[in-house]
């Protein structure tokens, strides 16, 4: 893809997308409220990148997502890292997640049971759930 056709791709992408300086990459943020979301973020990443065979770099811990796509036989951004990036299930995810921020913690932060589901729910795409039986 040209630089005017990436810069025109992203403009079509959330803003929290953004171009790398060599714009050989593009890359996404994302705050979340606790491990076990950034995990369930992780893993309908890697279900969706499984199905579209391109695979991103990601990097994750207690509360965050970091998301970066390239094609790497080429060196730059091709379309099947628009594509992922426009994947409208992730959206929908990240939608939930934020969604549920406000509500998920009670008075002694335990997390509450609409969210476990929520949470259950996204894990069970994985092949070994994380959860104990």
């Amino acid at each position: 893809m040209s630089d005017i056709d990436i810069t025109t791709s992203l403009s079509t992408l959330h803003p929290d997308w953004k171009l790398s300086e060599n714009h050989n990459l593009i890359s996404r943020h994302f705050e979340l409220s606790t491990f076990a979301e950034a995990l369930a973020l992780v893993n309908k990443i890697g279900e969706i990148a499984e199905k579209q065979g391109h695979h991103p770099d990601i990097n994750f811990g207690w509360g965050y997502v970091e998301i970066y796509l390239t094609t790497h036989d080429i060196g730059q951004v091709s379309e099947k890292d628009i594509a992922l990036a426009s994947e409208p299930v992730l959206h929908e995810i990240v939608g939930i997640i934020a969604a549920e921020k406000e509500s998920v913690w009670d008075k002694d932060h335990l997390i509450s049971d609409k969210y476990l589901s929520i949470i259950y729910g996204l894990l069970c795409f994985i092949e070994k759930p994380l959860l104990p039986d």
